[in-house]
């Protein structure tokens, strides 16, 4: 049905590296502050699924005591702070603002 491209579940480990864009040098972009969420686990699984879903990737730091959290509910609820490429910051931040680019549909 989606052919065999398509993959369910987590992600590898390595896999948001392989995606992050490389600086002249073949380094990893430096992460840039995209937002902080104030602990609502779904609204942080759509932001970056939304901006993967782009081609963006995204790294998201839990604040605090979040890890701890994490770990025994699954859930981050101290929020957490979302990173992306700088390169792509102005694009990630235009997608949550909900702005468009109706040149370039």
């Amino acid at each position: 049905m989606f052919g065999k491209s398509k993959k369910w579940g987590r992600r590898k480990a390595g896999e948001t590296l392989a995606q992050w864009p490389k600086d002249a040098n073949g380094d990893p972009e430096h992460p840039a502050f995209l937002c902080h969420s104030a602990g609502d686990h779904m609204a942080d699984v759509i932001v970056t699924n939304m901006l993967q879903s782009f081609g963006i990737p995204t790294v998201q730091l839990n604040s605090d005591n979040g890890d701890l959290g994490e770990i025994y509910s699954g859930i981050s609820f101290t929020g957490a702070d979302i990173f992306v490429p700088e390169s792509m910051l102005p694009d990630a931040k235009a997608l949550l603002e909900g702005e468009s680019d109706h040149e370039n549909i």
